[in-house]
């Protein structure tokens, strides 16, 4: 049985518990990882050049996207 709370189901006789979640972005995870590869000369151990091209390339494509105020573009797979 669940309670409805505001737009939210509760389960009856529940407490609610709220945790606390780190904020995670995975784009700018990839990126800070690839940014900090660069800056120290060290390859990545959890990726590769090829990888890095791709992501080089995705934020070409989000930037093309942004100068055309927000149209959708396609991003086309690179050969590996």
């Amino acid at each position: 049985y669940f309670e409805q709370n505001g737009e939210y189901f509760i389960p009856a006789g529940q407490h609610r518990e709220v945790l606390d979640l780190e904020s995670f972005e995975p784009l700018y995870s990839v990126c800070d990882r690839f940014l900090n590869s660069v800056r120290l000369s060290q390859p990545s151990s959890i990726s590769s050049g090829w990888v890095g091209a791709q992501l080089v390339h995705i934020l070409t494509c989000l930037s093309q996207s942004l100068h055309q105020g927000g149209v959708p573009v396609t991003v086309p797979q690179l050969p590996k």
